[in-house]
């Protein structure tokens, strides 16, 4: 009798062990796979912000164009032109002061817009100027496209509106440099895209 509890209690300490193993294994295995779902989750995350800080990039070296008019005709140095990024509100106040009556030395990607008499289209200077900081909220700047943002600058009137575009703006809701940085918009020019905007938004 003793014998036959020996074989049930090795044949039951066996299947004991087996089903541990089994256990363990599957433990193992599931702690294995999470781990590289986690790893590639970062990889994929990493990626992401990589993708989202060439685009800011992209578009800081977009307003720093902008910045590096040279308003007295004298050479600018890019050190001596402030930094821009979007959480900058002093950089691109140094922007929005600018002395635009000076004659202006534009960029050569510039002169085409400043080259013709004829008044361009809003769609044509929101491309030229405004897109810069429009197309991603830049200093308070409201997206293109964006209903509410538009909404609360709209009842205020298209005349505030165009006189913000044309003359500047520094306040609570941002900073917009006087005709976008580009004084060799025409105030007609200015308008055409304030137009184009707020009716593209609304």
């Amino acid at each position: 009798m003793s014998v036959l509890k020996l074989i049930c209690a090795f044949t039951m300490n066996n299947t004991n062990d087996t089903s541990f193993i089994h256990t363990f294994t599957l433990l193992i295995l599931g702690l294995t796979i999470t781990g590289l779902l986690a790893f590639v989750l970062a990889q994929i995350v990493a990626s992401k912000a990589e993708e989202d800080e060439l685009v800011s990039q992209n578009v800081i070296e977009r307003i720093q164009t902008v910045g590096r008019q040279n308003t007295t005709g004298a050479q600018i140095s890019v050190n001596s032109v402030p930094s821009l990024v979007p959480d900058s509100v002093e950089s691109i106040r140094a922007i929005a002061s600018l002395d635009t009556s000076a004659n202006v030395k534009l960029q050569p990607e510039l002169n085409a817009v400043a080259s013709s008499s004829n008044s361009k289209t809003g769609e044509q200077v929101y491309e030229a100027a405004c897109a810069v900081c429009h197309s991603a909220g830049i200093a308070g700047a409201p997206k293109f496209g964006d209903n509410v943002a538009w909404k609360s600058r709209v009842v205020k009137g298209d005349e505030k509106l165009y006189a913000n575009a044309i003359n500047g703006y520094v306040g609570n809701a941002g900073v917009m440099p006087a005709k976008g940085g580009r004084p060799d918009l025409s105030d007609t020019e200015v308008k055409n895209a304030v137009d184009y905007m707020t009716k593209s938004s609304l």
